[in-house]
């Protein structure tokens, strides 16, 4: 047996995905309880989204299993700064406000995705984010009226 022989471990994408997806909209669907109707509103279309989507993955899981490698190259490295990436994005979020996290969270996100790591790729990434972000501030705030944190530390709080 010599040093490449070694056992692959697999996983059926499908099935934990949607299993995520769906355990994710739960949590969304008991927490989401504030008082006005369009804060009120939209976690639970997004969790009933995520509910179906998240089903019908898990039903495709289960009737046409697609097994992949798990962490195969640098891929642990990847997931790995992503759930950092989240963790900190979760932590930041209500201190330093939607604009700000969403911003610095996308650009890491797509400069890292790109595998190109350049000066331009991360100056592209930043605009193309902000730009996002932006238009998806605007969206919550003025057409669905739900407020974002502003961020504690800019209010003094």
């Amino acid at each position: 047996m010599n040093g490449d022989d070694r056992r692959t471990r697999t996983v059926n994408t499908d099935l934990v995905g949607g299993a995520l997806l769906v355990a994710i909209a739960t949590v969304a669907l008991v927490y989401a309880r504030e008082a006005t109707f369009n804060v009120w509103i939209f976690p639970r279309i997004t969790a009933v989204f995520l509910a179906v989507s998240g089903g019908g993955l898990v039903v495709k899981g289960w009737l046409s299993p697609d097994r992949r490698e798990v962490f195969h190259g640098d891929g642990a490295t990847t997931v790995a700064a992503f759930a950092v990436g989240l963790l900190a994005y979760g932590v930041l979020f209500s201190r330093t406000g939607f604009v700000p996290t969403t911003i610095v969270a996308y650009a890491a996100a797509t400069w890292v995705l790109q595998r190109r790591f350049t000066l331009r790729s991360a100056a592209t990434s930043l605009v193309i984010s902000a730009a996002i972000t932006i238009i998806l501030h605007q969206v919550f705030t003025r057409i669905f009226y739900v407020p974002l944190p502003q961020g504690s530390w800019w209010q003094g709080g």
